[in-house]
């Protein structure tokens, strides 16, 4: 279940503000490789990750026509229930609530209606139960907004990060990212993300205690929506992934696809429908599959 208010509003000719509040009780498959080592065997979760969840955000934009300025703060607050492994054992997951605060700035440069080029600078704070995993981190990247055609609309991005966590570890290096949205027609449209992104895994128990590694995530998606009726909603998506673990010698990679449909009954009404498939490959925690159906209501008014 999800709630939740947001808003904006125009103080001036060139001046928005914006911000937003949420609650929501959130289920997710994570990726297939999640669970606990004990005795040096591997054993996997059988259960969806289940925790609550609270956003909140505020943020100005300032567009002079040429010149546009965005900054923003965000912030995360998560609580994790426990989780069941297939030997059957439970798990408390408190190691992982925590709180992410996130602070961005971009200035861009438009050249044109459809072209324009940025740079964005962001530092963030993680906070969580387990100490050894809270980490700061910055970024800085440059990129270019572009609109092709008004079926052809999308961003780049590249530049340089650092995570540093309490622990000790560090991990830097390039990061990346691409955002592609093609209207194909106007029943159909494709959406092609592409992202680097630095982080913990913190899911692994060695002797009765959570261990966090510095990881460096690399993720491709593919996605697709079709509307075959007016009240029906069809979504596939599928993509490719790889978790790298500084300082150790593992490297895992995935493959997941998936395919959902909406279907709305009135404004205020929609089912949810989804099936996932998520495989996972790793010489360390070994291969797995997984396979999750989800089923939801929305209601707003």
């Amino acid at each position: 279940m999800r709630g939740g208010v947001s808003g904006q509003a125009q103080v001036s000719q060139y001046v928005r503000l914006r911000g937003s509040i949420g609650v929501a009780s959130e289920e997710s498959a994570d990726s297939a490789d999640e669970g606990v080592v004990i005795g040096g065997n591997f054993d996997p979760y059988v259960d969806l990750a289940k925790y609550l969840s609270v956003p909140a955000s505020l943020g100005v934009n300032f567009d002079g026509g040429r010149y546009t300025l965005d900054a923003s703060a965000s912030v995360l607050y998560t609580d994790y229930d426990p989780r069941v492994t297939g030997g059957g054992v439970t798990v408390d997951q408190a190691f992982r609530n925590g709180t992410n605060t996130d602070l961005k700035a971009r200035a861009g440069y438009r050249f044109s209606t459809s072209t324009a080029a940025f740079v964005e600078g962001g530092y963030n704070i993680q906070s969580y139960d387990d100490e050894a995993a809270n980490s700061t981190g910055w970024r800085a990247v440059a990129g270019l907004e572009f609109e092709l055609t008004r079926l052809l609309t999308g961003e780049i991005y590249g530049g340089y990060a650092a995570q540093s966590y309490d622990s000790g570890a560090e991990v830097t290096g390039l990061t990346y990212g691409a955002s592609l949205d093609w209207f194909a027609t106007e029943l159909m449209s494709f959406h092609l993300d592409a992202r680097r992104e630095f982080g913990a895994d913190q899911a692994e128990f060695v002797a009765g205690l959570p261990v966090t590694s510095a990881v460096t995530r690399d993720n491709v998606a593919l996605g697709v929506q079709y509307e075959p009726l007016r009240q029906m909603l069809v979504r596939a998506q599928g993509g490719w992934r790889q978790v790298d673990y500084d300082g150790q010698n593992r490297k895992d990679t995935g493959l997941f696809a998936g395919l959902g449909v909406d279907y709305v009954f009135s404004p205020a009404f929609r089912v949810n429908m989804d099936y996932r498939y998520d495989q996972t490959k790793s010489e360390v925690a070994g291969d797995t599959e997984r396979n999750v159906f989800m089923l939801g209501l929305t209601a707003g008014y």
